[in-house]
């Protein structure tokens, strides 16, 4: 599986950019950004990325894997990222509203998984979707409640791929570390308003 997740949390650093809009779409209004609280303290992140990409698999056939990425980073040497992967079926790209559950199956559609690391100083944290005594049980959602599509662009070249260049929507979910010395997390009041590419906010 690790392989795996590192591909997509690289591929999560490339950005996009367009100002195409879908047909009858709510738009997605406000400040790009991530919001939530981790154990009951509020986070925002500074910096955001947002980026869909068509696979194909030969259990599910072809699909979109939409890639949110969040990073909320300080002066106090804390940093921390949210990365979000959710599994769009392509009878649903047009209009991927709706509740997708949380769990850890990289490639089960109407579906996302989540990673969140956390580095202070010398440590560096790994959390994951997954609940490792039931790795298969849901342990949260998430919700897309509004969208725009339009063509994705890398910085400076087109990539003739159509994608999101707008999502928004809400989520809360269970994080569970990969090292034993660590206790889970407890994600909620997550929000996501975001437009496609790089964004950086550090009021």
């Amino acid at each position: 599986m690790l392989p795996a997740l590192l591909t997509f949390m690289a591929f999560s650093l490339f950005s996009s950019c367009s100002k195409d809009k879908g047909p009858d779409n709510d738009p997605v209004l406000g400040n790009t950004e991530i919001t939530m609280k981790v154990d009951g303290d509020q986070w925002k992140s500074t910096t955001t990325t947002l980026v869909t990409k068509e696979v194909e698999s030969d259990e599910t056939g072809k699909y979109h894997i939409v890639v949110i990425n969040g990073i909320r980073g300080g002066n106090d040497g804390l940093s921390e990222s949210l990365s979000l992967y959710i599994n769009i079926p392509a009878n649903k790209f047009k209009n991927p509203k709706g509740t997708y559950s949380v769990a850890i199956d990289e490639e089960e559609t109407d579906h996302t998984w989540v990673i969140f690391s956390r580095i202070t100083g010398t440590e560096n944290l790994l959390y994951a979707s997954a609940d490792p005594d039931s790795p298969e049980r849901t342990i949260g959602s998430l919700e897309i409640t509004g969208f725009e599509i339009g063509d994705q662009r890398l910085p400076g070249q087109a990539t003739d791929e159509e994608g999101y260049t707008k999502l928004s929507g809400n989520f809360h979910f269970e994080m569970y570390p990969l090292s034993e010395t660590a206790s889970k997390l407890k994600i909620t009041e997550g929000k996501f308003n975001l437009s496609s590419g790089f964004d950086f906010d550090f009021n």
